[in-house]
């Protein structure tokens, strides 16, 4: 497992948000909502990432990222296998304690 710096989860959150950024001002930020096959919600169209078992919304991507960033998972599949239950429940806190906004100049966040 990796420890992320806050910037550099800032970093990652920033990259992920291009592609919102990006849709949108290419005119795809009025897209029809689009079904996300992590969460299995319809979400905004804009910033939809593809990946091998399926789109992916702009924040279930962003979660994916992080959590690979970290070591948490190595792969898009694991990510998916993780989706329900306790796996999902567990891999949500350590993606959450890992990005939380604190005063730590920088430091590396532990899980």
């Amino acid at each position: 497992m990796r420890l992320l710096t806050r910037t550099q989860v800032q970093a990652i959150r920033a990259a992920m948000q291009t592609f919102v950024d990006e849709d949108t001002s290419f005119g795809r930020g009025r897209m029809l909502p689009r079904w996300c096959v992590y969460c299995q919600r319809d979400r905004p169209g804009a910033g939809f990432i593809a990946y091998d078992c399926g789109d992916f919304c702009n924040e279930c991507a962003t979660d994916f990222e992080l959590a690979r960033a970290q070591g948490l998972v190595r792969t898009v599949a694991e990510f998916f296998a993780r989706r329900t239950g306790e796996a999902r429940r567990q891999l949500v806190q350590a993606i959450a304690v890992s990005t939380e906004s604190r005063a730590d100049g920088g430091r590396a966040q532990a899980l």
